[in-house]
């Protein structure tokens, strides 16, 4: 099925990710100096009118600042059986932390240390925590009442980013580090059974996980498009400005004009890696 490519509001636009302000001084840069937008935003349509950003929410930050109201955006159809996972790395991490913070609810949170005993609980978020390639140990929250997510899962994972630094999931455990001058460690922390339905019903709550922490098997995602913000902001009707974009893109794509070649126009493959 060939992607929908629209103008959104970003009013309409759910986040679930924090963001990082290295970032979005990168982006409100970037997008002064080109006074464009040069990748249209993910987004999953969930309700009428509203929309999962399934990226971190730096893009939203920096429009903010720079007063765009409406981006361009590629927008995938809900679907229930869309792959998703949660996971971030934490540069520092020891398993201090988890007893500093678990003695403080010693009522709603339980570490386990088998996965077969997850199945048991039900009725808690489950984050499973391997500290430096040791064996996984796994910490539940109990939910409460107001959703799918538990508030002191969010609140574990504030306070583990004020005591660490987070990074992506770009350190994998088949793939050791090093240092010459000093050792460093990579924990990681992944949330277990995720689901679609979760993450709308976290994302109509307000709830913001930690910046690059959920992925999504979004698919192919297009890049190199550079729509004008000057466009963007026009008091014309958004169709028009939806067609321009969908033209603007087959532009692209069909000229040989060498700028439009050096600025990167292509398709970004993008597969879920678990």
């Amino acid at each position: 099925m060939a992607p929908k490519f629209r103008i959104i509001r970003t009013a309409q636009i759910l986040p679930l990710m924090a963001f990082d302000e290295e970032k979005v001084s990168y982006l409100i840069q970037n997008i002064a100096e080109s006074e464009s937008i040069s990748i249209p935003i993910p987004l999953m349509e969930v309700a009428d009118n509203f929309y999962l950003l399934l990226q971190d929410s730096a893009i939203l930050e920096a429009a903010a600042r720079l007063g765009i109201t409406a981006l361009p955006a590629q927008v995938s159809i809900r679907k229930s059986k869309t792959a998703v996972f949660g996971e971030i790395y934490a540069e520092g991490f020891t398993n201090d932390l988890i007893v500093r913070f678990t003695s403080e609810f010693p009522r709603d949170t339980m570490v386990l240390t088998s996965r077969k005993d997850i199945r048991v609980y039900e009725e808690y978020d489950i984050l499973a925590i391997n500290v430096n390639g040791d064996s996984d140990s796994f910490l539940a929250f109990r939910r409460g009442r107001e959703g799918h997510f538990s508030r002191l899962l969010l609140e574990f994972l504030d306070f583990i980013g004020k005591h660490c630094r987070y990074t992506q999931s770009i350190y994998n455990g088949t793939f050791p580090t090093a240092n010459l001058k000093q050792p460093r460690y990579w924990s990681r922390l992944r949330l277990e059974n995720m689901s679609i339905d979760s993450l709308i019903s976290a994302g109509q709550q307000g709830t913001l996980f930690p910046a690059n922490m959920l992925h999504f098997d979004s698919g192919y995602r297009i890049i190199g498009v550079d729509f004008p913000v000057a466009i963007l902001n026009e008091k014309v009707p958004v169709k028009e400005k939806e067609k321009f974009l969908k033209d603007l893109i087959s532009f692209r794509f069909r000229t040989c004009h060498p700028e439009f070649i050096g600025s990167g126009v292509f398709l970004l493959n993008t597969p879920l890696r678990k």
